[in-house]
């Protein structure tokens, strides 16, 4: 299975949490380049799509969903609580040791700031070729 291997292969990603969600619970990449810490309760395993991101000019921008269907609540899985955990202490570590105040943003780049998701394929050099339509259907080929 295509996706299967591609999550197995950036396992160690620093992204990772992100291809999970995308992959395995249906987020699309830029409602997960919004996700705030804020918005995610990992007790209760919910998370919030409030937003979305698209890019302006070069600049990453929040905006709301085009569809008040597309702002929901996510129901988490114990499989993805985890990863989202070990994505937190991740973060937290990173930020500490790069002297950085975190932005409250899930996904962020080295410096903190929030980034957009790259496409599945881009990912990791030595994973399969992903269309973009499978990423989020979790489809074989």
């Amino acid at each position: 299975m295509q996706t299967a291997k591609f999550l197995k292969l950036n396992r160690n990603h620093r992204l990772y949490a992100a291809f999970h969600l995308v992959a395995l619970r249906g987020l699309r990449r830029a409602e997960t380049a919004a996700l705030r810490w804020a918005g995610i309760d990992l007790q209760h395993g919910v998370l919030l799509v409030t937003h979305t991101t698209q890019r302006d000019a070069g600049r990453l921008m929040q905006c709301p969903p085009k569809t008040n269907t597309s702002r929901r609540t996510a129901v988490l899985d114990r499989t993805t609580v985890k990863e989202l955990r070990r994505h937190y202490a991740r973060q937290q570590t990173e930020a500490a040791r790069l002297r950085i105040d975190p932005s409250g943003f899930v996904f962020t780049n080295r410096r903190g700031d929030n980034r957009s998701i790259p496409t599945t394929s881009t990912a990791n050099s030595s994973a399969p070729p992903a269309r973009r339509a499978c990423a989020r259907s979790g489809c074989t080929t």
